[in-house]
């Protein structure tokens, strides 16, 4: 194998995986967390559809990362008080999307026929 081979291997390779365990966490925290932290949020439960509500997951596990940020939002309560598996979740769905950049641009970087 070349070095470019091995390269596509590892960066697009490291995406798919990445992509996948971060949509299959999406899906999960979709369907298990999303209406009861929306509700303690909005006063309501708002379903504005999965895209919609996926967008907020790196909000709210950069809100479980950052407590100063939480609060400047006004939103401390709400993450302080959740559990440590959906905590996980969520930061789990942050680091996995920030990663998949990374492997994205670090792809399109070390692709031998860019530019």
């Amino acid at each position: 194998m070349t070095i470019d081979q091995i390269s596509i291997l590892f960066f697009g390779g490291g995406f798919l995986l990445v992509f996948l365990l971060v949509l299959v966490n999406a899906i999960y925290i979709y369907r298990k967390y999303y209406p009861g932290i929306s509700k303690n949020i909005d006063g309501e439960t708002f379903d504005g559809g999965f895209l919609f509500a996926a967008s907020r997951f790196m909000h709210w596990g950069h809100f479980c990362i950052s407590h100063r940020r939480a609060e400047k939002f006004g939103v401390e309560k709400v993450f302080s008080g959740l559990s440590g598996r959906a905590r996980f979740h969520l930061i789990f769905h942050w680091v996995g999307v920030l990663l998949g950049m990374v492997l994205l641009l670090g792809g399109w970087y070390f692709m031998p026929a860019r530019g």
